[in-house]
């Protein structure tokens, strides 16, 4: 089967690749296209085309328009192929969903748990995990990329959107924190740029796409202070969860998941073993 992944964004990478991985490894054709958009993370400008051009020489994917099923996000390019399926997206899905689920075949969501908990229920949904946390992040890795010593203790900080700054001092923690012996670390995405005050302290941004940055911080990190993000699903899958400090900054409108910070909550976030794996299991059954 020729399989079609339509990236019109960078930060779908993260959940594309695992799946072609897969099959091609049973010996499908994985596929993609890329479209363009004004964000920060558009897959066409110059320097992420050449992140893609990279990782397709890197594995074996080609460019293509269209193929036998098209693998999106979001319902996203699901036009392409005759048969699709939909990857639910961080928090995005509850307001989308109703505008695709009439378009895919599918739509592949963490576990059933979500599908209950934000109403987005149909015969269509598929509860096979998420591909994203297929992915092995070497530590020894993480430190080398990013020139980090691994004798020190760092503490990630998912770095406030610029709506909630006011809510978080961000100078009295990282204060506490090097007087708690740790090196913080603060991670943010492309659109919400760090402060020119809080650059004094290590920073980054998007500097890598596949394995996503933040996974990587994770991996690394000896505490994580949270900020309301849905990081925490990537902190949990990781197996992170206990070095966290939530701060719910957040306003109140916007979607959470109150579970991930109780006991045990990795029993909201699909079954064990390789979402991509179930993901090209049930294409072979239904449609091989």
């Amino acid at each position: 089967m020729k399989i079609h992944f339509p990236l019109t964004e960078m930060t779908f990478l993260r959940y594309f690749v695992p799946v072609a991985l897969e099959a091609k490894k049973r010996g499908h054709d994985p596929v993609f296209s890329l479209a363009c958009n004004r964000k920060y993370n558009n897959p066409c400008n110059v320097s992420h085309r050449k992140v893609c051009d990279d990782l397709l020489h890197t594995h074996g994917f080609k460019y293509e328009q269209s193929g036998d099923i098209t693998v999106c996000v979001e319902g996203i390019g699901a036009d392409h192929s005759p048969i699709s399926y939909a990857l639910t997206y961080m928090y995005d899905f509850p307001k989308l969903y109703s505008t695709y689920i009439n378009k895919v075949n599918h739509v592949v969501f963490p576990s059933e748990y979500f599908a209950k908990f934000f109403n987005c229920i149909s015969d269509k949904n598929l509860y096979l995990g998420s591909p994203k946390y297929d992915v092995t992040v070497d530590p020894t890795e993480v430190y080398r990329k990013y020139h980090l010593n691994p004798e020190q203790k760092y503490a990630l900080i998912v770095y406030p959107k610029a709506r909630d700054m006011s809510k978080l001092s961000i100078e009295e923690l990282c204060s506490g924190l090097m007087s708690q012996g740790y090196t913080p670390l603060l991670k943010t995405r492309g659109k919400d740029p760090i402060r020119q005050e809080h650059k004094k302290y290590l920073n980054f941004s998007d500097e890598s796409w596949y394995p996503h940055a933040s996974m990587e911080f994770i991996t690394i990190a000896d505490k994580i202070i949270n900020t309301g993000s849905s990081i925490m699903k990537e902190v949990v899958m990781l197996g992170k969860e206990s070095v966290v400090e939530n701060y719910n900054i957040k306003p109140s409108s916007c979607p959470d998941i109150p579970a991930l910070y109780e006991n045990n909550p990795r029993q909201f976030l699909g079954p064990e073993g390789s979402a991509s794996a179930r993901i090209i299991d049930h294409m072979e059954s239904n449609y091989g």
